[in-house]
């Protein structure tokens, strides 16, 4: 009977030798009896030893609680588990699986079984995941567009009626010059917000002067920032005009002040910057930019807030990404986005308690 079992084994393992598959014969202490060639991998069991020198649990690292909860299945004749093994100096997520073998050979029982390597898989449902999450976020957001919009056509409206009765000498004139400004920009904006989340590419491409464009963004938000934010600006670019959509560049600006003021809660210091250069070795960071050689207009956005640490910094940019508990992580990917369809590229240079700054490269429009 036992030159039998023995004979089984062998068979059993060459065929299994073509598996990519770890798979391997046990007994109830993890001890090994056999083993495929893809278990030797596993287990780095190098050629010159037997697999009957391994214990399976012991080389899985297995912590008490895990290996007491395979113990408990393995006396019920069966075990169906996952576990996560360090594999390369990687963690990988196993399906472990065994069965009793009917057949009293050995002083113990014995087990037959295989370990699945799943992480592939997992990725992939974590990635799909994602997709179904952006997806459910394109739709509430296309639903808050509309009703944003619903209420911006009612502002504007009223504003334009209260523009008609009063004249410039009125003392709320340029406030609701402001309001009817503000108005304008959300219009363009949502409009934005609707092209990204349809992946549409239609945009009204102009000829638009940078400097212009951020002081009409400046002229409303220093009326409705908080008093312990103060809002800097030296936009010193004499080559200023690009071409592209202006509401782009309006919805970029826009959200990394936004970003900047919730990182000083306690108040701080704003500071846009814009000016020509034409030597990318000139600039920090250069590295993450991936821009040609030409010349650009460069707009920084520096803040003195908490800052953000490297390790983030590297997928701040990407889709879901965010550092706020109640974030969406869509803000910044939708900056880098919109600086991409001005033929620009977009950095960011950080550290903690040191505040950020953005760094906005675009090609500007030469004058003759």
């Amino acid at each position: 009977m036992a030159l039998e079992m023995v004979l089984i084994e062998r068979i059993w393992m060459e065929l299994l030798d073509e598996v990519n598959i770890p798979c391997f014969i046990m007994d109830e202490q993890g001890q090994l009896i056999e083993g495929n060639h893809s278990l030797k991998l596993l287990i780095e069991c190098p050629p010159w030893q037997t697999i009957e020198q391994y214990n399976v649990f012991q080389k899985l690292e297995l912590h008490e609680k895990r290996l007491k909860s395979i113990r408990d299945k393995l006396e019920q004749g069966i075990l169906s588990q996952h576990i996560e093994i360090i594999y390369k100096g990687k963690t990988r997520r196993m399906h472990f699986i065994c069965r009793e073998i009917q057949m009293q050979v050995y002083d113990s029982k014995l087990y037959y079984g295989m370990l699945t390597d799943e992480t592939e898989k997992i990725e992939l449902q974590q990635k799909w995941n994602g997709v179904q999450k952006t997806i459910a976020l394109g739709q509430l957001t296309g639903e808050i567009v509309h009703d944003v919009n619903n209420l911006n056509n009612i502002i504007q409206n009223c504003a334009e009626l209260i523009h008609r009765e009063i004249d410039d000498k009125n003392n709320i004139y340029s406030d609701l010059q402001a309001i009817r400004l503000a108005a304008q920009k959300a219009t363009q904006l949502t409009q934005k917000l609707s092209t990204y989340i349809r992946k549409e590419n239609e945009s009204q491409s102009v000829s638009f002067s940078i400097n212009d464009q951020i002081r009409e963004l400046l002229s409303i938000y220093n009326r409705f920032f908080q008093n312990n934010l103060t809002i800097e600006y030296q936009l010193n670019a004499e080559q200023d005009r690009v071409w592209g959509d202006p509401a782009l560049l309006d919805q970029s600006v826009m959200n990394l002040m936004i970003n900047a003021k919730e990182a000083m809660p306690d108040g701080g210091v704003i500071t846009i910057i814009t000016k020509n250069v034409n030597m990318i070795d000139a600039l920090p960071h250069k590295k993450s930019l991936e821009i040609c050689p030409n010349n650009y207009i460069c707009i920084q956005i520096q803040d003195t807030g908490s800052g953000i640490s490297s390790k983030l910094t590297k997928n701040i940019f990407q889709p879901l990404f965010t550092t706020k508990p109640k974030g969406t992580g869509l803000g910044l990917s939708i900056v880098e986005e919109n600086i991409h369809k001005l033929n620009g590229r977009i950095s960011v240079f950080s550290r903690p308690n040191k505040g950020s700054t953005f760094t906005i490269l675009i090609p500007f429009q030469k004058t003759r």
